[in-house]
């Protein structure tokens, strides 16, 4: 067989095996280094089809396109029928997505046809003034998408206090917040309640919010014209201002339309900049300020560019500038110094960490201008920041009585240098709140300062003072992390400038170090992507736990969040021994492909082709080695098998996936029997709490579970199951070595949000490890509804699932909302082919609707009637699934002078025992 014809097969087989195992489901069965694995797959027909489909379409496939194919080949690791490493597993679950995406990334670069180079379209973005404008459009409308996206998390954080100020303003024309609060302004666009956010009052006695009033008081026009919607749409453009500042200063540094886009993208696209952009927070508006003012800086160097379409004038290979350099800023018009000295001054009015900012750079700027003797466009510069800082100052004294700027704080600033040493690496590092694992392109971004200094010294110079100077300042604040906010928010006003070593990073790399950027710039993208399409935004947010919810969501088979460093969960020293590993592997896989970009020979498949291979698989197997080497750190397996099994179990369905397979002893199952290989036990993610939950089992599929105790025999106390919030339980089994044991099952007819196991002394000490046995799992195609509960209790005998906040589980019964349809599901007596429910309706004349599967019952019900209704149990898991709507209810406060109740309430539903 040809070599061609032979890659062609190996291409198809790989190709089928990918595809057919990204549909199977794995879970493992112990957490050991090497362990066991359990798992479901399509029917065998299925690969043998794709797999022949897929040979046809390759064969006049050209052998530069082929070698990308080759990607998907990590996806069958976790499948292979021998002993793997943890690691192996990290290519399972979500994660299948990005291998996808990255091997149509990978095939696009390595097809990409050098005759496209000149088509309309590529032309069109490449033209300096045309691309910068598409760079600003294309801003403003992810920014735009984004917010609608995760617009069920925002606003969120310090962002409703922004906002208030803002109303205050409008309203009342000042500060005093205490009025707009007490009124509840806020719930305009904030559902919750909203408590002043101030550390001390002003001497006058009135509340003053401890956020500063700069950009309350900068987006005001657009919250007059169109409230908390027109604020994050004037915010996006904004932001979107800000990339086309870094994509022409891109373009003017580098003369290269490619390394620009490269720039624009590192930044727009990242997750820390991306989520602030239309957030309401003053980051990313500080970051656009400090953009103009580099841009300003970018203006006094000589030549246009160095390594790119347009070389630097004064010298082959762009030799290091001597002299004063350029002269382009000195001749610009005084208005454009009175506008960059403008927002210069507004800096301190955003944040009063920016103080610094605006200071370092009014000095660089003031420098430049003092070297052309430009002494009048100096003191247009100079004007407003000095009538700004007066001010500034004056309104401390306005307020509190002292010129501090500390004193809305209290002179509590948290603020100490013994800070650095932690903050400083973890503004880096931190999974949850550091820059580079949430975008890795920062990476080389802040590598792009080297080159940047040999060629443009004075410039880079300017911009490492910047960068030093703010990150020491912020990592000196305890409260590094920014709070309730999208990861490293306080690094994001700086981030926007780093997309200019970005693009002179791009403009001077060769084959090899385009690749890696190429890669880092994938990796930032589905980080962003993921926070902002999946699981409405939720995963954007962390809690200082050390987990990232993004890294948990990806794979449910290995612990990724233990695999990276985290400075809550670790001491600073084991943190940044992790960051450590993390950097050298990295490293050394960016020297792999350089040595694979200089030894392809001449006539062979181009450079492009095999590094489009050898990428990713390069830096698969960096994060491999990586993560296991961190997981020996932390003295954990790797593999995660609860959180795994319940991910199988979720995905169960015979009728899909009817092939099983496990592995020690190698064997294959028929798909009814893998469920009873698993058992539920503590989730190895999170370490549970000395005094916490037995155990706390999340997203909780249909189906039957048996309790089984380490020894029955031995088992001793009592046990107690909570669904969700619930506070009550709905089970309560009492164990006793007299009784030999027995069986204690839990019903599900619908999926949960959790499962909480509590237990007396006695039972915590008798029984220190239980789990849960799948007995009898409902499959997908079978189950009532995809929705989870979040509530349950236990009423005579029947056990009621709510699904949200418009059913009240109270007393020996619950109340629907009126008005609105409310899901619910209750299970009954295990042999009882229906659910009896006793309606009561409210004090007025009512319609209740009860819509089930296919059919719809509509009862007419008088005040305060009341009628028994019989609902079929489903023969699959014994439950039933309603939805329950009526068309009036009422207010019990309405009617009883007494009551407080200001619920509107549809009808009262009771259990009914079945004889």
């Amino acid at each position: 067989m040809r070599p061609r014809r032979l890659l062609i097969v190996g291409t198809a087989c790989v190709l089928a095996l990918a595809v057919w195992v990204s549909r199977g489901v794995l879970a493992v069965a112990d957490s050991a280094a090497w362990p066991r694995r359990v798992g479901l797959l399509p029917p065998p027909w299925f690969p043998i089809i794709v797999g022949t489909l897929l040979g046809v379409c390759l064969l006049r496939a050209k052998r530069i396109a082929l070698l990308p194919l080759l990607i998907p080949a990590v996806l069958v690791l976790p499948w292979l029928p021998f002993t793997v490493p943890s690691a192996a597993l990290i290519w399972t679950g979500r994660v299948i997505v990005w291998v996808w995406i990255a091997t149509a990334l990978a095939l696009a670069v390595a097809a990409w046809p050098s005759s496209w180079s000149g088509a309309a379209v590529v032309r069109w973005v490449r033209e300096p003034s045309r691309g910068s404008l598409v760079a600003l459009g294309l801003a403003f409308v992810i920014y735009c998408a984004g917010a609608r996206l995760v617009s069920d998390v925002i606003p969120g954080g310090d962002e409703p206090h922004y906002l208030v100020i803002t109303q205050s303003l409008l309203r009342d024309g000042d500060l005093q917040i205490e009025n707009n609060h007490r009124q509840g302004d806020y719930r305009a666009y904030f559902p919750g309640e909203l408590r002043p956010d101030f550390l001390r009052r002003g001497t006058n006695g009135q509340i003053y919010s401890v956020h500063a009033p700069g950009l309350p008081a900068l987006v005001l026009p657009a919250f007059a014209i169109a409230g908390y919607p027109g604020v994050v749409v004037f915010l996006a453009f904004l932001s979107a201002l800000g990339t086309w500042l870094v994509w022409r200063a891109g373009y003017r540094l580098t003369g290269s339309p490619g390394a620009a886009w490269f720039g624009w993208a590192s930044v727009a696209l990242s997750t820390p900049f991306f989520f602030h952009a239309f957030t309401v927070y003053p980051d990313a508006t500080g970051a656009v300020v400090i953009m103009a003012a580099i841009t300003a800086l970018l203006s006094f160097e000589a030549g246009a560019s160095f390594g790119g379409a347009e070389a630097p004038p004064h010298g082959s290979g762009g030799s290091v500038m001597c002299g004063p350099g350029g002269n382009e800023g000195a001749e610009w018009a005084t208005w454009r110094w009175i506008l960059l000295g403008g927002a210069l001054g507004l800096l301190p009015w955003l944040h009063t960490r920016y103080a610094g900012v605006a200071a370092v750079l009014g000095a660089c700027l003031g420098l430049r201008l003092l070297g052309h003797r430009a002494y009048a466009k100096l003191a247009a510069l100079l004007l407003l920041p000095a009538l700004g800082a007066a001010a500034w100052f004056g309104s401390f004294y306005a307020i509190y009585g002292e010129f501090s700027p500390a004193a809305p704080y209290n002179h509590y600033t948290q603020s100490q240098l013994s800070n650095i040493p932690r903050g400083l690496p973890a503004l880096l590092f931190d999974q949850q709140f550091g820059v580079l694992p949430n975008a890795p392109v920062y990476a080389l971004a802040l590598a792009g300062l080297v080159p940047l200094f040999r060629l443009r010294r004075r410039f880079a110079g300017e911009m490492v003072l910047l960068l030093v100077s703010y990150l020491l300042l912020v990592a000196a604040f305890h409260m590094w992390w920014g709070g309730w906010s999208a990861p490293a928010r306080f690094m994001v006003p700086v981030l926007l400038m780093l997309g200019v070593p970005a693009a002179v990073v791009w403009s001077r790399a060769q084959a090899a170090g385009r690749a890696v950027a190429i890669a880092a710039l994938t990796v930032t993208g589905l980080v962003t992507g993921t926070m902002t399409l999946m699981e409405s935004g939720t995963l954007i947010f962390n809690v200082r736990d050390g987990f990232a919810r993004w890294l948990e969501w990806a794979t449910p088979v290995v612990d990724l969040p233990r695999a990276l460093p985290s400075f809550f969960r670790d001491t600073p020293g084991v943190a940044l021994a992790s960051s450590a590993v993390w950097v050298v592997a990295l490293a050394l896989a960016a020297l792999v492909l350089r040595v694979v970009a200089r030894r392809v020979p001449a006539g062979g498949v181009s450079v492009r082709a095999r590094l489009a291979l050898a990428t990713p698989a390069t830096f698969a197997a960096a994060v491999m080695v990586a993560a296991s080497i961190c997981w020996a750190m932390s003295g954990v397996g790797g593999a995660t098998p609860t959180t795994s099994e319940l991910a199988l179990l979720r995905a169960y369905d015979p009728g899909t996936r009817p092939i099983g397979v496990q592995s020690r002893p190698l064997r294959r199952l028929p798909a009814e029997q893998v469920p009873g290989r698993l058992a539920l036990a503590v989730s190895e993610r999170r370490p549970a709490a000395p005094d916490g939950p037995l155990m706390t089992l999340d997203d909780v599929p249909a189906g039957v579970y048996r309790l089984s105790p380490p020894a029955a025999t031995a088992a001793q106390g009592t046990i107690e199951l909570l669904i969700g919030r619930s506070r009550e339980p709905i089970e309560r089994w009492v164990f006793d070595p007299a009784s030999g044991g027995g069986e204690h099952e839990l019903r599900l007819p619908v999926g949960v949000n959790s499962v909480t196991i509590t237990g007396d002394a006695l039972a915590r000490r008798s029984m220190p490890r239980i789990a849960l046995e799948p007995v009898a799992v409902v499959p997908v195609s079978a189950r009532l509804t995809p929705m989870r509960a979040a509530r349950a209790a236990r009423y005579n005998g029947m056990t009621a699932f709510s699904f949200g906040v418009q059913a009240y589980l109270e007393g020996p019964g619950l109340w629907v909302r009126g008005g609105v349809p409310v899901p619910l599901a209750f299970t009954g007596q295990p042999s009882a082919p229906v659910v009896r429910l006793l309606l009561r309706n409210c004090p007025v004349a009512n319609r209740v609707t009860l819509q089930r599967r296919g059919q719809a019952d509509v009862l007419a019900l008088q005040p305060g009637e009341e009628r028994v209704v019989e609902l079929p149990a489903d023969p699959t898991n014994g439950g039933v699934f309603v939805v329950v709507q009526t068309e009036h209810g009422y207010r019990p406060a309405d009617v009883d002078a007494a009551s407080r109740d200001l619920r509107y309430l549809g009808v009262w539903i009771q259990a009914v025992p079945v004889r």
